[in-house]
């Protein structure tokens, strides 16, 4: 697989799309790496680590160490986050990482990524890459969990991560939500949503919203419900949107819950 020249995640991980047409799902990670001179993935106990890369120096081969004692797709974004190193040019050829690392987000205020977000972006767009979700048909036109459980399932990730993804995935005006016994742990809004979401870590659910009224001792069930968009976002002069939204809930283990919104239309005034 040739990808010489290639400096950015989303250009190397195009290419080896665009070298490999009928690639199936899962991503066959291990098969990549392989391929472009990763010699041995090894899996084993890591104390302060959740992965590292030990490559020569022209990154012409190397090895890949993953820490065991995660759940799988954790195991599967390192492996890909350590393949970012390993292709992405400004990368060192020895990297060790912490699960800090893999959590790395960019920075708002800098047009440069750092490497271990850079790493991260790479692994993300590797294991759902969205032009070929796309191409095949696996977005479903109304977003629903439905849609991201069946697609966490394809892609072998993490629900967090597939619905991070799938909310600029989709195409509309989408937001998630992830708490835990009803406190925000974080909330994310897509990228083409103009609306400010108040979703702050570590707040309450909103009392007026749909996830509020949801019993959590009812595990893996999907509950939905319109609610006033105020609810979870700030008013706009500039703006024409609806007045109620569609809030969808999915109560995970352990009090966790994850809240999918839906705005279905915005518009410039």
């Amino acid at each position: 697989m040739e990808l010489a020249d290639l400096t950015r995640p989303s250009e190397i991980v195009d290419e080896i799309l665009k070298q490999n047409p009928n690639i199936s799902f899962p991503i066959p990670l291990e098969t990549i790496a392989e391929v472009v001179g990763i010699r041995d993935i090894r899996y084993t106990a890591l104390e302060s680590l959740e992965g590292a890369l030990v490559a020569n120096e022209e990154k012409s081969q190397g090895i890949i160490v993953v820490n065991q004692n995660t759940i799988p797709t954790k195991q599967r974004f390192t492996v890909g986050h350590e393949l970012g190193h390993f292709l992405i040019p400004r990368h060192g050829h020895n990297m060790q990482c912490s699960p800090k690392d893999l959590k790395a987000r960019p920075n708002r205020n800098s047009k440069l990524l750092d490497i271990e977000s850079e790493a991260n972006l790479f692994s993300s767009k590797l294991l759902m890459p969205h032009k070929l979700i796309t191409q095949r048909g696996f977005i479903d036109k109304a977003p629903s969990f439905e849609n991201i459980l069946n697609l966490k399932s394809l892609c072998d990730v993490s629900l967090q991560a597939c619905a991070n993804n799938y909310i600029n995935l989709h195409g509309d005006h989408l937001a998630i939500i992830i708490s835990k016994d009803k406190k925000i742990s974080y909330g994310l809004n897509c990228s083409n949503n103009p609306l400010w979401l108040n979703a702050n870590k570590g707040s309450i659910i909103p009392v007026h919203s749909h996830t509020a009224s949801v019993d959590l001792a009812k595990i893996n069930t999907i509950t939905s419900s319109e609610v006033g968009i105020d609810t979870w976002f700030s008013p706009s002069n500039r703006l024409k949107y609806p007045e109620t939204i569609i809030e969808e809930t999915l109560v995970q283990e352990n009090g966790w819950a994850a809240t999918l919104l839906w705005i279905e239309d915005i518009e410039e005034i």
